[in-house]
């Protein structure tokens, strides 16, 4: 799929700004995700992860970190953390805020499935000291995008 095909670069920003801070609807949006999260902590542990595990539930890393406490599951970046710098870049090519790490939307995962993910896109993307054409400091927009969707469908989770 090509990045200008699927309008992805669009869709992230659309995605991502939910997180940002100052963007249209966010003091509604947080509202919103301090009564999920407050609901979501009242639960009984094995409700808590049957609502959030397996990508039910998609919020901001650190919202994800509190409501996943004390379930066994493991807060996973849908866009890994070591491309931010690239997230970054187009976000403030388009005029928007830059956002960081705790920002990124997540799902709760078990950790097997977690560390599944992560071979996956180091398979991909190598890390900067890796010896892969593609890295973390070379990757464009469009291989990461690659990236998601190849992972994504290898471990059988929804675009």
């Amino acid at each position: 799929m090509d990045i200008a095909e699927a309008d992805f670069f669009a869709a992230a920003l659309d995605t991502l700004s939910a997180a940002v801070p100052g963007l249209t609807g966010l003091g509604r949006g947080a509202k919103a995700v301090n009564q999920v999260v407050e609901g979501l902590n009242k639960l009984e542990k094995s409700e808590k992860i049957a609502a959030i595990q397996g990508g039910k539930l998609v919020m901001a890393y650190s919202d994800l970190r509190k409501v996943s406490k004390g379930t066994g599951l493991e807060a996973h970046h849908l866009i890994e953390k070591r491309f931010i710098y690239q997230i970054n870049k187009g976000l403030e090519a388009a005029g928007k805020n830059k956002i960081v790490e705790n920002d990124i939307l997540s799902i709760a995962i078990d950790k097997d499935t977690h560390q599944k993910i992560t071979n996956l896109f180091r398979q991909k993307i190598g890390y900067a000291y890796d010896n892969k054409t593609i890295r973390t400091d070379n990757a464009e927009l469009q291989d990461i995008w690659d990236a998601v969707v190849d992972v994504y469908t290898e471990v059988n989770m929804p675009e």
